[in-house]
């Protein structure tokens, strides 16, 4: 919430950091985007829905459910501890209840040749 709101108004972020979150114990946080930015920047061929049914077959990447403030369940996707070698969730800004995968953007080579792309 207070991201948008600093987005919004074009005021410096002074959240805080809490943890670096680099694959393979580095020492600084990386750069990190959704599967779908991914895909389209590495030219592959794959649709967002086909990549998250290789990740949930592979293990890497479960479906979760919460809520509806209308009464019904909504789904989303969440990395599974395997997954989180190759990325990390982030909570969404539609709902704060909700993650959203997002990969590291030097390993999604090595995930996509892990899941058979």
């Amino acid at each position: 919430m207070l991201r948008k709101a600093v987005d919004a108004h074009q005021l410096p972020n002074l959240l805080p950091d809490y943890a670096v979150d680099a694959p393979n114990g580095g020492t600084s946080s990386e750069v990190t985007h959704s599967a779908s930015e991914l895909l389209g920047k590495l030219n592959v061929k794959l649709s967002a829905v086909a990549f998250n049914k290789k990740m949930i077959a592979a293990g890497l990447l479960m479906e979760m459910e919460r809520p509806s403030s209308k009464g019904g369940v909504k789904k989303f996707k969440s990395l599974t501890e395997s997954g989180f070698r190759f990325g990390k969730n982030l909570t969404t800004d539609k709902n704060q209840k909700e993650t959203q995968p997002h990969y590291y953007d030097s390993q999604f080579p090595k995930l996509l040749a892990l899941i058979g792309v």
